[in-house]
């Protein structure tokens, strides 16, 4: 899209610059890692859920249970060499977990894991096809376990472990049949779920939802607020689309670089969380509220010009709305 080029110019074939938290975890990979897999848990279970949800479904509810909300940001990388497999886990937390706290927390759920696959041959159906290595996932696992090692560095938390190379294809390669592998035999079904019922724009606006993080720019801080929307919709329903006006932005000096910091919201509207965020990054630290002429920042509902009769919402600036005549949420007029 013409959007999605502008921002692309605007960076001049710089690095993306990421959060400090992401870019720390990227610093510490390796020009000779073999494969590295960075991820935020906002984007896994939101944007990206069809992939946990259609190639490993039983790694879904651990992962979101673990992740949500207590890590910011995930790497995991590899390095083979003619015996063995170096493989680490780097985790960032957020702002409501300290970094101790979560290393016990990934302690635990690595040690579970002989458990959890005990309970994978307990009760679901392996294939003939590999039932015989299903059987030696609990020892698999308990081995994995012994041999991981913790620690802290660089404000992340870190678990890496030392594997034969002919243990880490087998139980990369057993793991992944096991997330995929359902409950029980399967049972075939002619009768389609109901297509999920659309919601308005107003709807949107009020569904409840919760966010936190402990620094990201006005940008970053969007995406997460919208990636988080998604996920708290039920299957099938279209979210609603968020876009920066930069070039509004631009003309009262402001960039999408505005720093958001210690921002947590729990059980609350979206339209309220998007217009709080928008008062954490107003350059203008006076403004009083969302009704003070102060606050630069505001949302607006207008037609999506890529898909006729939907809505979208723009960021923009108080000054281009009114000159726009773009209609003024509740929330930002002026007392």
């Amino acid at each position: 899209s013409v959007q999605r080029t502008k921002e692309v110019a605007e960076i001049e074939g710089s690095n993306i610059p990421l959060p400090r938290n992401i870019q720390s975890l990227w610093n510490a990979t390796h020009a000779d890692t073999d494969f590295a897999v960075l991820v935020t848990p906002n984007f896994l279970f939101a944007d990206a859920r069809k992939l946990l949800a259609e190639g490993a479904p039983r790694l879904e509810e651990p992962l979101k249970s673990f992740l949500i909300p207590d890590v910011a940001a995930a790497i995991f990388t590899g390095k083979f060499d003619a015996s063995s497999l170096y493989t680490e886990v780097r985790l960032a937390p957020s702002g409501g977990i300290s970094e101790a706290a979560l290393m016990e927390r990934l302690q635990s759920a690595i040690n579970a894991a002989p458990t959890w696959s005990q309970n994978f041959i307990l009760d679901a159906v392996p294939d003939t096809s590999w039932r015989l290595l299903a059987n030696q996932l609990p020892a698999m696992m308990r081995f994995v376990s012994q041999n991981s090692r913790y620690g802290l560095a660089d404000q992340s938390v870190i678990a890496n472990a030392y594997l034969p190379s002919n243990a880490a294809a087998q139980i990369t390669l057993a793991t992944l049949f096991a997330s995929n592998t359902s409950g029980g035999p399967a049972v075939a079904t002619t009768t389609a779920p109901p297509p999920a019922k659309a919601m308005s724009t107003e709807e949107l606006l009020a569904q409840k939802m919760s966010v936190k993080f402990d620094q990201e720019s006005l940008e970053f801080g969007v995406n997460i607020i919208v990636d988080q929307l998604a996920e708290s919709l039920p299957e099938g329903v279209e979210g609603l689309p968020v876009r920066i006006i930069g070039g509004d932005l631009q003309k009262n000096g402001i960039t999408q670089n505005q720093q958001v910091r210690n921002f947590e919201k729990k059980d609350m509207p979206f339209r309220q969380i998007l217009t709080d965020l928008l008062l954490g990054a107003n350059p203008d630290k006076t403004a009083t509220g969302s009704h003070d002429v102060k606050q630069a920042l505001i949302w607006v509902v207008a037609d999506d010009p890529s898909k006729p009769g939907k809505k979208e919402l723009l960021i923009t600036t108080r000054q281009a709305a009114e000159a726009k005549k773009y209609d003024i949420p509740n929330e930002f007029v002026v007392q």
